[in-house]
């Protein structure tokens, strides 16, 4: 039998967005702890969570970015991140903490449905505000008795979305911390909101009882199959066992989420797998869900009037969604026609792979009229832009911008 870390538990459940309690402001109760913050409402360095994170690896924009879109949302429910990094200081100099997170905010054309999604986002961000204080609490002890060994602990948190329409917003939180020992532990956490009925999602909510036992067959079958492309050592022993139990209706996983092409069932590391496995993800697609997925929850099939992106120079009149991501000038993008699921986001690429991304921007579809406005661009030669879309037709493009150019290519 193998050990599980009790950590993982303990930060899925500070990362629970659903039914979370608010708390107050971080900067509220770290009094007694020298602080440096970056600039406020600015972006961070890109990172790789398996890394432990160097000092001079957090960086501030001297830019603010917009922190709302304007009023007229257009028909599109928009999502802006605010990637944000603090670094809290011991009253000697010495680094006790890293931070790295976003801020987040829904607009839509519903005030109601707006503050619900939003309501949920800040239980995310305030469930991390509370994990870092008492991880600072402990790196604080962990210094005062061993300041010989200590190397500064670290709480990083990504957020990104799995699927982005009139139905379902799932957001993904990739929470990285390092306490001390020989790695971070990183956890990955789903909030699911039904923005129609503004219901915080269980799976037990979109899968039909009657067929449990399926979806647990295709879980497995799918796992078996998938086998050789885990990476990284082999299943415990008892893994079926941890399946199992996680596919029980009525206390079924919490770590699930929908995309553009099924249904995901993960589990973190030491759950199933050693550590260096990862975080293994079953994904099974919506062509096998039918009598399983109850219908209001298959994706909606576009209309067959195939979309693109286009450079646009200063339009008068046209719905403006401003993204600011450092200094420099600006670059506009538009929409022929109409595209669905667009996501902005920050790329840092080593030798042509990218290595790790932040998301800056989701919309759920984007019309001819609106146009994003980005500002500035990274400061650094291996980052730039990436737009990924579906084009109307149901196919992905992705599109990079480097230098205020927009192509195919990174």
């Amino acid at each position: 039998m193998h050990q599980k870390l009790t950590i993982i538990f303990l930060v899925a459940a500070l990362l629970a967005g659903c039914g979370a309690q608010n708390s107050e402001s971080i900067s509220n109760d770290m009094a007694g702890y020298a602080i440096e913050y970056g600039e406020k409402d600015t972006v961070a360095e890109a990172y790789s969570y398996e890394e432990e994170c160097p000092e001079d690896s957090l960086r501030a924009l001297d830019v603010p970015i917009e922190d709302r879109i304007e009023e007229d949302a257009g028909n599109s429910g928009i999502l802006q991140f605010r990637p944000m990094t603090n670094k809290i200081v011991a009253d000697d100099g010495t680094t006790l903490l890293y931070e790295s997170f976003c801020e987040a905010e829904f607009t839509a054309q519903d005030p109601e449905t707006d503050a619900w999604v939003n309501s949920e986002l800040e239980k995310i961000q305030n469930n991390y505000q509370n994990d870092s204080l008492e991880l600072l609490d402990k790196a604080q002890e962990h210094y005062r008795d061993y300041k010989d060994t200590f190397y500064a602990y670290s709480n990083y948190l990504n957020m990104g979305i799995a699927r982005h329409d009139d139905r379902i917003m799932s957001i993904l939180t990739t929470n990285s911390v390092y306490s001390g020992g020989a790695h971070p532990v990183t956890l990955q956490s789903s909030v699911n909101l039904d923005t129609k009925s503004r219901k915080c999602l269980k799976l037990e909510d979109i899968i039909e009882e009657s067929a449990v036992d399926e979806m647990h067959q295709l879980v497995i079958s799918v796992l078996k199959e998938d086998f050789c492309n885990l990476g990284g050592g082999i299943l415990y022993d008892d893994y079926l066992d941890t399946i199992q139990n996680s596919m029980k209706y009525g206390n079924l996983t919490q770590y699930w989420y929908l995309n553009h092409d099924g249904l995901v069932i993960y589990y973190n590391q030491y759950e199933i797998a050693p550590y260096a496995a990862g975080i293994i993800k079953i994904e099974i697609p919506y062509s096998d869900l039918g009598g399983i997925l109850k219908e209001e929850y298959f994706p909606e099939e576009h209309e067959e009037n195939s979309g693109d992106l286009v450079l646009r120079g200063e339009e008068t009149g046209s719905h403006k969604i401003p993204v600011q991501i450092g200094e420099g000038s600006s670059i506009t993008v538009g929409v022929e026609g109409t595209v669905y699921q667009l996501q902005l986001s920050e790329i840092t690429w080593l030798d042509n792979t990218p290595i790790s991304k932040r998301m800056l921007l989701s919309m759920d579809e984007m019309h001819q009229g609106e146009v994003i406005e980005i500002v500035g661009q990274p400061k650094d030669d291996d980052q730039s832009i990436s737009i990924e879309f579906q084009n109307g037709m149901d196919k992905s493009k992705v599109y990079y911008i480097h230098e205020n150019e927009l192509s195919e290519k990174p």
